[in-house]
């Protein structure tokens, strides 16, 4: 956990001018994310629709024909409109698209916290297209090639939860290659998790800032691994929350569903883009202490955000390899 605590007291240092550079990319999420929340949305006012027209006299004359009927309903509902479901897959890959620019732009703010100075959105934004070859390009490649992929996933989820449009071995076929995707995508996801801070710092090109990433996390994957995870699951559970009491506000002032889907994303939204620089600044830390960087940290009375010893040590666990470019 001591990634973690080095990211916040990152974070901690400076959290007005970090929190403006996430303004950009908190405020794209925004517009992205709305065609898969009310998507959501109209699934869970047909599936409420369906609940509330159950015949329970007929279940007990017919609980065959019955429950054929409840099935074919529910399918019907939790089917996502096409519109609705292709927006949504475009805006899935547009999403990550700005997500790397929106995490590099942070992680910028967070070394110049590191280094003492004040965060800027100018300098943020010059500074990661400035990295087109690192960054920009292979940011905008990703994105389309998600949006490519996602789009039919996105349309087909339906046919998926109910084993339907096609046979079950093709859609349980979908299910565990979208599994071993997301595994693979984490692995990779440790093993090239500085090569953001790398691509900025060192101004390294992809290819040369995934392998610099490879050996800087050499021997301490375990721990970025559980920061991960840690740091994903503490998102999640304070989007949820939060986002529930924005849904439930928003149910209860406009009365429908399409009201509460905006309470949640307008809450969801501001939440996230609040605590959003803490994971870019654990890891622009963590990319410090890789490389043995002993510069002062100190910002105002904010304590030294390094999280290193007076002696300018870094932590065992984030001690620098003993030859980085190897």
């Amino acid at each position: 956990m001591e990634l973690l605590r080095g990211g916040w007291r990152v974070f901690r240092a400076a959290p007005g001018p970090m929190t403006v550079v996430a303004l950009v990319p908190g405020l794209s999420a925004f517009l992205l994310a709305a065609p898969a929340v009310f998507m959501s949305a109209a699934m869970l006012k047909g599936l409420a629709g369906v609940i509330g027209s159950i015949d329970l006299e007929r279940f007990r004359l017919d609980p065959v024909g019955a429950q054929l009927d409840l099935q074919a309903a529910m399918e019907a509902a939790m089917r996502p409109q096409p519109a609705l479901a292709f927006l949504s897959g475009v805006a899935s890959g547009a999403s990550i698209t700005l997500g790397l620019l929106g995490t590099s732009m942070l992680t910028v703010a967070a070394l110049d916290v590191i280094d003492g100075r004040r965060p800027s959105l100018m300098r943020s934004f010059r500074t990661v297209f400035s990295r087109a070859d690192g960054i920009v390009a292979p940011a905008i490649v990703l994105g389309m090639g998600w949006a490519v992929i996602g789009t039919p996933i996105t349309m087909r989820e339906a046919d998926v939860a109910f084993a339907t449009g096609g046979s079950s071995a093709a859609n349980g076929l979908l299910g565990l290659v979208g599994i071993a995707f997301t595994i693979a995508a984490f692995v990779l996801g440790v093993r090239w998790a500085l090569a953001i801070p790398a691509i900025v710092e060192e101004d390294l090109g992809l290819r040369a800032g995934l392998a610099r990433s490879t050996a800087l996390t050499s021997g301490v994957r375990v721990p970025i691994a559980i920061a991960f995870i840690a740091i994903g699951f503490a998102t999640a559970v304070v989007l949820g929350l939060t986002g529930l009491v924005g849904a439930i506000v928003g149910y209860v002032a406009v009365g429908t569903v399409e009201g509460g889907a905006v309470g949640y994303l307008i809450v969801a939204v501001i939440v996230g883009t609040v605590i959003s620089p803490i994971a870019p600044a654990m890891l622009a830390r963590a990319y410090r202490l890789r490389i043995g960087s002993t510069a002062d940290p100190t910002v105002g009375r904010a304590p030294p955000v390094d999280g290193a010893p007076a002696s300018g040590g870094a932590p065992p666990d984030m001690a620098p390899p003993s030859d980085p470019t190897a």
